[in-house]
């Protein structure tokens, strides 16, 4: 009787479809070495229509996570905005101080969500070819780009109804609307991680002698044709993409035409 109470009643509120993200898969090298990899982490966001005091939050925030007071009220300040980033890639310890001080009320209109991030552990190794996810999650270079197809997945999703409180709640009525998510395959390449090692450190000692702009190097399997290696110099770290300059990130052995010889 409760259940068919319910399910009269979900028909009078609006369905509400939640999306739940596919996670992406990893890259390795042929023995199975990660070189690519999906992790969980929190980030702060704020609707600024519901922001109460600018300055007190902020001072808050500031106190817990090292985040600049002037930059967390600069995006709080947008009042046209329903959705303002604050920081993202906090700490697990920040992430939980700032979690209680919404629950008592003393940070009205600002959230934690955990929010999915590629790292790559080998960091310089193979991190030109790795290249990288764009702020979607997309890949946007170098194997990363090139397969994405099988590296995504597909979302799934939930749907909900919402009664006027806004709270959630399920239904017998949800169970033939739960879709759930087709997590990417792993992608594995023919590159071996310790070949890999030594050609990088070949490179950049060629490179420490004779200066180059640019210089690469590949080693192949001359049975198979496999890729066992392949370096650019200089290197990249994917993790800190943001502290190099346009152009740093570009294969040039597969993207740059060179003379035979």
């Amino acid at each position: 009787q409760v259940v068919a109470s319910l399910k009269e009643r979900s028909d009078e509120y609006p369905g509400v479809d939640v999306k739940v993200e596919a996670k992406r898969g990893q890259i390795c090298d042929r023995r199975g070495s990660i070189f690519a990899l999906s992790t969980s982490s929190p980030m702060l966001w704020c609707d600024p229509q519901l922001i109460k005091d600018k300055d007190q939050e902020a001072r808050l925030i500031s106190e817990i996570a090292e985040i600049n007071e002037s930059d967390i009220i600069r995006k709080m300040s947008p009042t046209n905005l329903r959705y303002s980033v604050i920081a993202r890639g906090l700490m697990d310890t920040e992430s939980h101080k700032i979690r209680a001080l919404i629950s008592q009320k003393k940070l009205p209109g600002v959230y934690v969500k955990y929010e999915e991030k590629r790292v790559y552990p080998k960091h310089e190794l193979f991190g030109v070819q790795i290249g990288f996810c764009d702020s979607e999650g997309k890949g946007s270079f170098g194997v990363e780009k090139g397969a994405e197809y099988y590296l995504s997945g597909i979302d799934g999703w939930n749907t909900f109804w919402r009664h006027n409180l806004s709270r959630r709640f399920f239904t017998t009525k949800n169970m033939d609307m739960i879709f759930d998510p087709l997590d990417g395959q792993n992608v594995y390449l023919t590159i071996d991680e310790k070949l890999q090692q030594i050609a990088q450190d070949e490179l950049a000692k060629a490179a420490e002698i004779f200066t180059p702009k640019r210089a690469g190097l590949i080693m192949l399997d001359p049975k198979t044709g496999d890729i066992l290696a392949m370096a650019s110099w200089p290197f990249f770290d994917p993790n800190n993409r943001n502290e190099y300059k346009e152009g740093a990130f570009n294969n040039i052995l597969l993207s740059d035409p060179f003379p035979p010889g």
